[in-house]
């Protein structure tokens, strides 16, 4: 899905275009192809692995990869490309740049695992005289793939144009979305004729815990806009912590623990920083916490690292001294497992696959079982969603990249329009 700009510049979406993962959209100025974001696409592992293992360009044609953020969707995919080819620079900011390597990681683990599971159960089909394929299956990319990646990385700060290639000029704003996401500004030049191009990564919502609120761009000729939430308003997020307290208060007051499947990303920050100061207003008892995802306890240190990137509310927890991933009912499983020595009453945050991804008891479980079991909160998944884009994106088909013009007409990719 090709569109022209102005001569023979254009973008062609490859990801992200109708669905809402796989973010990759190729920029070709001057002859030579850039890419926004290298995501992965997720979905049914045989779709998935079909469309994120056959790119669906030349990997060693790509000058530099701009990266938006960290999200997998949006940059787990790079190893892949790597693999294929591609040794050019992956521009991001720095914090980005530090969330991609345990991020990456923990992604190559899972596709080599997933393959290890797969032939074992093949094996199993095999020795019992069942059709299987004779090849084994192979990981879409490797650890290995994925440390080659790492060197990749050119940080660059906000608000600071880099010269990335002939006729292509790098610009970053704070997309308020994860720490380090950020929307951009290209200003491409060719043949004497320059436009503005904007990027709108995944954009936050105002009033997120830890991050600061998104920031506008400056005006561009054409703006590719993500839609996932566009049509949507949100809950003030006042409304979340008053959910929050009264579900801990309530699952306490009864002897119960609180399960919380959270995204190791963002999510699982926000939610340790809203109940230490939940505890710290005396609104929820100072009941033990703990955060079981080794995943979750490395980004946590990526977030230390970066406080510079925190909003007034966050700061003002170093103001006094104290760290507000690291209050004292806090306990961190970076190895994962079974959590010992927790206490009758406790909260638990875990590695969520997914919103709503969790194993609960079954229905017929007797009434004093469904009592005693833990309460299973899960976090609005419009939490760090985004905030209602304006009519333009309302009308866009949610969950794809659009390209709008300055003029107010609207020019989707979608096929139909």
């Amino acid at each position: 899905m090709a569109r022209d700009i102005v001569g023979t510049m254009n973008v062609t979406f490859h990801g992200a275009a109708q669905t809402v993962t796989g973010s990759q959209h190729l920029v070709c100025v001057q002859g030579r192809d850039y890419l926004l974001d290298c995501g992965q696409y997720q979905g049914r592992r045989k779709e998935a692995e079909a469309r994120n293992r056959n790119l669906p360009f030349r990997a060693s044609s790509i000058e530099a990869v701009m990266l938006s953020h960290a999200h997998i969707d949006h940059s787990g995919n790079l190893p892949m490309l790597v693999k294929s080819g591609f040794n050019g620079p992956v521009y991001s900011s720095p914090a980005t740049a530090d969330l991609c390597v345990p991020m990456l990681t923990d992604s190559a683990g899972i596709h080599e695992k997933d393959a290890a599971f797969l032939n074992k159960r093949r094996a199993r089909r095999k020795a019992v005289g069942m059709q299987v394929g004779e090849e084994d299956v192979q990981p879409l990319y490797t650890v290995e793939d994925a440390e080659r990646t790492f060197p990749l990385f050119r940080t660059v700060p906000l608000h600071t144009p880099a010269d990335i290639g002939p006729g292509v000029v790098y610009e970053t704003w704070d997309a308020g979305h994860i720490l380090g996401s950020t929307c951009m500004a290209l200003t491409l030049t060719e043949n004497g004729r320059t436009v503005r191009l904007g990027f709108s990564g995944d954009v936050g919502r105002t009033g997120l815990p830890i991050i600061n609120d998104p920031e506008s761009l400056p005006p561009v000729d054409y703006l590719i806009l993500e839609s996932t939430y566009g049509d949507r308003l949100h809950r003030p997020i006042e409304a979340v912590a008053e959910k929050l307290a009264d579900i801990v208060t309530r699952t306490y007051a009864r002897g119960g623990r609180v399960i919380v499947p959270a995204f190791a990303v963002g999510r699982t920050q926000q939610l340790v920083l809203m109940l230490h100061e939940l505890i710290n207003a005396g609104r929820i008892p100072a009941l033990p916490i703990f955060v079981d995802s080794p995943l979750a306890v490395n980004i946590t240190e990526v977030y230390r690292k970066h406080s510079e990137l925190f909003d007034s509310e966050a700061r003002a927890f170093s103001d006094r001294g104290e760290d507000p991933f690291g209050f004292s009912r806090l306990r961190l499983h970076p190895r994962g497992g079974r959590i010992e020595g927790a206490e009758r009453s406790a909260c638990a945050l875990y590695r969520s696959l997914g919103v709503g991804h969790v194993r609960s008891r079954p229905h017929s479980a007797s009434p004093e079982e469904r009592h005693r079991r833990p309460a299973q909160h899960h976090p609005d998944h419009r939490l760090s969603g985004r905030e209602h884009a304006g009519p333009q994106a309302g009308g866009a088909l949610a969950g794809s990249a659009h390209l709008w013009r300055n003029d107010d007409t609207p020019r989707g990719c979608a096929e139909d329009q």
